[in-house]
């Protein structure tokens, strides 16, 4: 009986273990039902995680494209701001050689005034000698009327004396009448091209001093554009928002193409042009390479970035393309990066040939345009070149953290 009681007590606690086993096994139970939950919570929120960035990448992009856009505006406003000045300037030279003219033109007229004047002067000369005429043929009737009346001439020596008399002075009235109408005729004329000319000479003046305030207008917005520029700047300074090229690895390039080591590095000095074009402070070239004439190869980059600035850089900092082709990369997103701290970014490029860029632009592939080098003579051969460019920004701003990438490829090999 002692062996039943104590089997049933032994059965009793094994179903009470059973009992506290099945509860613990449905609280690990409940416990796995929650932590599903969970993960799947988690894995919602890191799906609208990456579909807000990938929202905050198109945003990034079309502000980066928005931003080249308005830069390769203003370089072209820029331009035809100093194609005009330069317009002016030669407007203002040219009216400033009429006013010259128009100067001489005056002096040539004060000139032909005063030998008008001199002529007058002969003229009423000629007027003095005709009234002595006049005088002496008086007293020659004088006289003749004396010898008349001394000599007793006849009446005809009388009356052809006195015809003479009057005729003398007919002529002398006659030559001082016609000098004093072509002193007036003169003077008249005269007075009217002088007229003219200084009528000339103040529409010059006019039409120069409109020049001069239209240039000066165009130098005020080329000095607000650099003022803005200056600001831009000032602005990104103050931030303390800015970026250096460290360093970059060997091309990984395929075996159609020849890699140039000696050319990757600082190039700031080398493209000065380049730099100052872009109002950027370093100019690194990534990479150069030699290809064939219709070989197309892919590379392979890896740069190092620094941000050797005093702020954090924001969210939306990327690296966008800003001229040339962007051979496959448009645009790289960045991210935060704390001061002090570097960055490798892998760049993965397509260097095309020329002719399947030109078949890229038959089938309407969307394409960055740039200018391309000017094909030089190298041993008696033309070769072709391309350089592609890109700039580190804050795709929020628009602000430039200051340096470019730079990558080119020629087309030299047999």
């Amino acid at each position: 009986m002692q062996i039943v009681e104590e089997d049933a007590e032994g059965a009793r606690r094994e179903a009470e273990d059973a009992r506290k086993k099945i509860s613990q096994l449905r609280e690990r139970c409940g416990d796995l039902t929650l932590q599903r939950e969970d993960a799947k919570n988690a894995a919602e929120d890191a799906k609208r995680q990456a579909e807000d960035a990938n929202r905050e990448a198109e945003d990034a992009k079309r502000k980066a494209e928005a931003s080249k856009n308005e830069a390769e505006a203003a370089k072209n406003e820029t331009e035809e701001a100093r194609q005009h000045a330069r317009e002016l300037e030669a407007e203002i030279a040219r009216c400033q050689k009429e006013c010259e003219a128009a100067g001489q033109r005056s002096q040539d007229i004060a000139a032909e005034i005063a030998n008008s004047k001199e002529e007058a002067e002969v003229a009423k000369q000629q007027m003095q000698e005709a009234q002595e005429a006049r005088k002496e043929a008086e007293e020659s009737n004088l006289r003749a009327q004396r010898l008349a009346e001394l000599s007793q001439v006849t009446a005809a020596e009388e009356k052809k004396a006195r015809q003479e008399a009057e005729l003398a002075k007919e002529q002398a009235y006659e030559t001082l009448t016609k000098g004093l109408q072509k002193a007036d005729e003169m003077l008249l004329q005269k007075s009217s091209e002088a007229e003219l000319a200084k009528r000339s000479c103040q529409d010059a003046q006019s039409e120069t001093e409109a020049l001069r305030l239209e240039l000066a207008a165009a130098v005020e917005r080329a000095l607000e554009a650099e003022k803005v520029v200056r600001e831009v700047k000032e602005i990104s300074a103050r931030l303390g928002l800015s970026a250096s090229v460290q360093s970059c690895s060997p091309l990984t390039l395929g075996i159609e193409a020849e890699d140039d080591a000696t050319a990757v590095g600082d190039a700031t000095d080398e493209l000065a042009e380049l730099v100052s074009t872009w109002k950027a402070h370093q100019a690194f070239r990534i990479g150069r390479i030699h290809l064939a004439e219709a070989a197309s190869v892919p590379a392979c980059a890896r740069v190092t970035v620094q941000n050797n600035g005093t702020a954090p850089w924001p969210q939306t900092t990327i690296i966008v393309n800003v001229a040339g082709g962007d051979m496959g990369i448009p645009i790289v997103s960045l991210g935060s990066l704390d001061p002090g701290e570097t960055a490798e970014i892998e760049m993965d490029l397509e260097v095309r040939s020329q002719s399947s860029q030109a078949l890229a632009k038959r089938v309407g592939r969307p394409r960055h345009s740039m200018p391309q080098l000017t094909p030089r003579s190298w041993s008696g051969e033309a070769r072709s070149e391309t350089r592609s460019v890109w700039a580190i920004m804050d795709a929020n701003t628009g602000t430039r953290l200051g340096p470019m990438l730079v990558f080119e490829a020629v087309w030299d090999l047999p």
